[in-house]
C-alpha cells in the first residue's frame, strides 16, 4: 500500500509500527524486519519501530545492540507512552533512540498547569537532544492548541481522524494540508 501511494506522488515520511517484547527478543528480528521491507518495496529509513517505555528499559541491557543496528539500517526508533514508566532520564542520554511520544494522560489534561509545565519541559528536553516529539491522543481543538503553543508540532490523535481503512487513507492524504502544514501520525 505505502508503495502505491508514493507512486500516487503522495510523500510518506514516517511509517510506525507498535514492537513487541517478544518480537524484539526473536534472534531474528531484524532480518525479518528487513525482508518485510524489501518484499514491500519500503526504505527502511521511512519505518520507525515504537516501543513502550517500560519495554525498552525492561530490554535495555540485552537488547541495545539491536536498536544499534536498526538505527545503521535507518530504522528509527521512538519510545512510546514517554511519561508513564519509571525511567531515569539518564535513559534519555544513552539509548539509541530518536523520537519520544508523549503520552495520552498527560495530554488528557493539558490543561492542568502541572501537566502543561510537564509537557512543555519534556519538548524542550527532546529540543535540546535533537529528538522529535510526538504527542499521543489529541482529540480537541484546544488540546491542539495548547500543544503547537508550547512548540508541539507532531500531532497523533482522534482529531484528524479515527483508524481507517486502506481506501480511506488517500482522503485524509489529499486533504492533509487544511490541517496548516504541521504533521499529523
Amino acid at each position: 500500500m505505502i508503495y502505491e501511494l508514493q507512486l500516487k506522488g503522495f510523500k510518506i515520511e514516517t511509517i510506525s509500527v507498535n514492537v513487541s517484547p517478544i518480537q524484539l527478543r526473536n534472534s531474528d528480528f531484524i532480518t525479518r524486519l528487513i525482508n518485510i521491507c524489501e518484499k514491500n518495496q519500503i526504505s527502511p529509513s521511512l519505518l520507525e519501530i515504537e516501543i513502550t517505555e517500560g519495554t525498552l528499559i525492561d530490554l535495555y541491557a540485552c537488547k541495545i545492540k539491536t536498536l544499534d543496528e536498526l538505527l545503521k539500517k535507518g530504522v528509527r526508533v521512538a519510545i512510546d507512552d514517554f511519561g508513564t514508566g519509571y525511567s531515569s532520564l539518564n535513559y534519555l542520554t544513552i539509548l539509541p533512540v530518536n523520537t519520544l511520544k508523549i503520552d495520552k494522560s498527560f495530554i488528557d489534561n493539558i490543561e492542568s498547569k502541572k501537566n502543561k509545565a510537564v509537557i512543555k519541559s519534556i519538548i524542550n528536553l527532546c529540543k535540546s537532544l535533537n529528538y522529535n516529539i510526538i504527542a499521543e491522543g489529541v482529540e480537541t481543538k484546544r488540546q491542539l492548541d495548547c500543544l503547537l503553543h508550547i512548540g508541539c508540532n507532531i500531532i497523533q490523535g482522534y482529531y484528524f481522524s479515527k483508524p481507517l481503512p486502506v481506501n480511506k487513507i488517500e482522503n485524509i492524504l489529499k486533504e492533509k494540508n487544511k490541517f496548516g502544514g504541521f504533521q499529523f501520525e
